[in-house]
């Protein structure tokens, strides 16, 4: 019930003949007794709503949510936030912003300003129509996730290579047809997604990407795969293939895949593989295969009685 009525109070405004009420959550680690003695005139209502959360209104002649809030936070009682979806937010507190979702704002290039967020970890730009990625975003050097998803870039951005501190990359849904052999100088990326591309081969260069835990490659054009794929130990999850976005023309996975000692789950479906070689099917902590368009039911079916440790999907 209490939920209920939170709910119905969040965010709201009512204004009668002598004041203007302001109704809302918030998070602190301040008790009620606390709050309450810090704000003697213009605080109408506190409700406690759980463990740290309580709903106020306010009567905004006395006192504004602007002003309420920026006591709280001098007081010590609010958390700052560092995680924003709104960039001119995020340039008021530019010293402690640490994330910028920008996704869906019909971007066609970066906005310069985020260069003032130098504290920046983590930017997504998704869903935009970005075409280009430019050189000042180097000058972001404790940027480590960096999300351009379903945007219109044609050429690996050059720029992105220098970006040498990454740990996850997304590139999905974009119109690369390759990706540049330097990719190498990424070593220390955990996730790489380059789904949903024109890529027809991969460089030896990805191959050196040794820290990688999560590789999407679906959707592409891609004939075959190195035998250095055995390189990368720290693998967990590989998608070569997406039953609904698509897969590779590939015909056969390398036959030693012994060095995959942490692969957990690997993604076959919409690829031409008719057989899985025994080194996969003996890695101590596979769990899943999402099974090959192309293998015949008796053969799924004769893995599914050998091999009882795996979960072979094919839905």
């Amino acid at each position: 019930m209490k939920k209920l009525i939170l709910l119905t109070l969040i965010l709201t405004l009512s204004q009668n003949a002598h004041a203007t009420h302001f109704i809302a959550k918030i998070k602190t680690t301040c008790s009620e007794a606390q709050i309450k003695s810090y704000f003697p005139q213009g605080l109408k209502m506190l409700r406690p709503m759980g463990p740290g959360k309580f709903a106020y209104s306010l009567d905004t002649t006395q006192l504004t949510d602007d002003t309420f809030k920026k006591t709280l936070r001098a007081k010590g009682c609010l958390a700052q936030n560092t995680k924003f979806k709104d960039l001119a937010e995020a340039l008021k507190q530019a010293d402690v912003a640490t994330s910028l979702d920008l996704s869906r704002k019909g971007l066609t290039s970066v906005p310069k300003d985020i260069l003032k967020l130098k504290k920046l970890k983590t930017l997504s730009l998704t869903n935009n129509q970005i075409t280009e990625i430019p050189e000042w975003m180097t000058e972001l050097t404790e940027l480590e996730n960096l999300f351009l998803n379903s945007n219109q870039l044609s050429v690996f951005p050059k720029s992105v290579l220098k970006m040498t501190q990454l740990k996850k990359l997304e590139l999905a849904k974009n119109k690369l047809t390759e990706i540049p052999q330097d990719i190498s100088n990424l070593s220390q990326l955990t996730l790489l997604s380059i789904g949903e591309n024109q890529i027809k081969a991969l460089p030896e260069g990805l191959y050196d990407l040794t820290l990688l835990e999560d590789l999407k490659i679906y959707g592409n054009q891609i004939t075959t795969l190195s035998p250095k794929l055995n390189n990368l130990i720290h693998l967990q999850k590989f998608m070569v293939g997406n039953k609904f976005y698509g897969g590779n023309p590939i015909q056969s996975l390398p036959s030693n895949l012994s060095g995959l000692v942490n692969l957990k789950s690997i993604d076959l479906p919409q690829t031409q593989i008719t057989t899985l070689p025994d080194s996969l099917l003996a890695l101590p902590n596979l769990k899943t295969i999402w099974v090959p368009s192309a293998l015949s039911n008796e053969m799924l079916e004769a893995l599914k009685k050998k091999h009882k440790n795996i979960v072979f999907m094919n839905m």
